[in-house]
């Protein structure tokens, strides 16, 4: 089994114990890349969670595999963030998701609108978070660069789906060159 195979295996049994409690998650970063067809190697899960899920879903993961909460390693300063390993798979489980950056700090606002799709594995259906909302947590995040220049490339090619989301984070606390950013890919793409 490939280590893409294995990511998928544990991804579609998460989402099947995800489920049976109700709670409200999707993936993201590089998987969620992936699954729009944009180039990369995910290594990790990133799953998001409403704050009221959080609980349920440490729950769940410590049932699944080991691990439990820990800290955000800077500039991540979540209100809740948690490592596990399921079947050798690295999973960080993350509600409240924030930013710091030198203008001050950015919360990604996750919701259950925060979910923009889904995609098939093994039979269940992962929820898959806005790729907008990872655009503004990438450019906010310079290591993660390339990441953000790429789904800028996407979103030109393809259209924004959820334009409320980028106007969503123009509200928040941003850098004046992530705020000029998100604000030409709108206009651009209006």
């Amino acid at each position: 089994m490939t280590e893409r195979q294995a990511l998928d295996a544990v991804l579609a049994h998460l989402c099947a114990a995800l489920a049976s409690e109700e709670i409200i998650w999707g993936v993201g970063g590089s998987r969620l890349l992936l699954a729009h067809g944009i180039p990369c190697a995910p290594r990790d899960l990133d799953l998001l969670v409403t704050s009221d899920s959080a609980a349920r879903a440490l729950a769940v993961l410590k049932r699944l595999g080991t691990g439990g909460p820990g800290l955000p390693k800077a500039p991540f300063a979540s209100r809740t963030f948690a490592q596990f390993t399921v079947d050798g798979i690295e999973i960080d489980l993350i509600a409240g998701y924030r930013i710091e950056h030198a203008a001050g700090m950015y919360e990604q606002q996750f919701s259950a609108a925060s979910i923009t799709g889904s995609m098939a594995l093994d039979g269940v259906l992962v929820p898959l978070t806005a790729l907008e909302d990872w655009y503004v947590t990438y450019l906010l995040y310079p290591a993660k660069a390339q990441k953000a220049e790429q789904i800028e490339a996407y979103l030109t090619k393809n259209g924004v789906s959820r334009p409320d989301l980028l106007r969503q984070a123009l509200q928040g606390e941003l850098p004046d060159q992530v705020r000029v950013r998100i604000e030409r890919l709108l206009v651009q793409l209006s």
